[in-house]
């Protein structure tokens, strides 16, 4: 009896054993499913990230001509910037030049200049009246301005002398070199 309750024990143990051992392996299949799963989890995120990486090398080109393009305007406004900075100092620099040139007009002159221009065609007895100057300042004025070629005087017989602007005295009034 004893052989047979050792045989009954053995079985048992083995039993208890065998049932450990299909728990085991029942947690084993369990797990393996629960890998599988997140394995196909990753593999899903895998490959929404490859798209998405994909998409964003598409957006990465884009921008990058965009920005290729807006760097080619830039270097193109700067250079055209540069341009026009060169012409206008070399503007700067001619203006400097003629106001080195142009004389100095008084008060007087200028006067003069102005009442001829809006009196296209002027005589003394007009300047006098509209400048408040004496005939005798208005005829050296205009002999000083037409030595300069900034007035002209037109004579007929018999008719008083006529002045008009030249060419010299409209840019004088023009390019505010009366200031």
């Amino acid at each position: 009896m004893n052989t047979l309750k050792a045989v009954n024990d053995h079985v048992a143990d083995l039993t208890n054993r065998f049932k450990e051992l299909q728990t085991i392996v029942q947690s084993l299949h369990t797990e393996h499913e629960n890998l599988l799963k997140q394995c196909h989890e990753l593999k899903t995120k895998n490959t929404e990230l490859t798209q998405l990486v994909a998409t964003l090398n598409q957006e990465k080109a884009g921008l990058e001509q965009k920005l290729i393009k807006i760097q080619a305007e830039l270097s193109q406004q700067v250079a055209a910037l540069y341009q026009e900075k060169a012409d206008l100092q070399q503007k700067l620099q001619n203006d400097h030049a003629l106001q080195q040139k142009a004389p100095k007009l008084s008060g007087e002159a200028i006067k003069i200049l102005m009442c001829i221009r809006e009196n296209q065609y002027c005589f003394e007895d007009k300047i006098v009246q509209k400048t408040s100057l004496d005939i005798e300042r208005v005829k050296f004025w205009i002999t000083k301005l037409k030595d300069m070629d900034m007035v002209g005087g037109s004579h007929v017989e018999g008719v008083p002398t006529g002045y008009f602007l030249m060419e010299d005295g409209r840019e004088y009034l023009i390019d505010g070199k009366n200031k």
